[in-house]
């Protein structure tokens, strides 16, 4: 035994030092995975939340054309929107939406009076 080199001990090292850094790596990844479908669920429950926003607005629009505001706070958030007299027969829409994890969506649309539909939609 008086040729020992000291090999294993090393060896040792970088394996471990191996193992740790793809426990980092899958770690990582999990995490970012996470944010990801949390992120993908938010965005779902605003886009939710903004369609329910103009189907209230456009049956509000159609009965009654007139200038009103609107909030209500659903089981996913708040919902908000305010219409506006534009131009002579057209409304300008403002919608507001806020998910309970404090995720904000705007939009707004131009709806005309006379034929009935959208004309521009702008989000933000």
């Amino acid at each position: 035994m008086k040729n020992n080199r000291g090999s294993i001990f090393p060896f040792t090292v970088m394996i471990i030092l191996l193992f740790f850094l793809v426990i980092l790596h899958v770690t990582t990844v999990v995490i970012l995975e996470k944010s990801f479908y949390s992120d993908t669920k938010q965005y779902y429950i605003l886009d939710s939340l903004i369609q329910r926003a103009v189907n209230q607005s456009m049956k509000k629009l159609k009965s009654v054309p007139e200038e009103t505001s609107y909030q209500e706070t659903m089981k996913e958030g708040e919902v908000a929107y305010k219409i506006i007299n534009d131009k002579e027969g057209f409304f300008k829409v403002e919608i507001s939406c806020e998910t309970h994890e404090k995720k904000k969506k705007q939009s707004s649309y131009l709806f005309d009076a006379k034929k009935g539909l959208i004309t521009s939609w702008t989000e933000w």
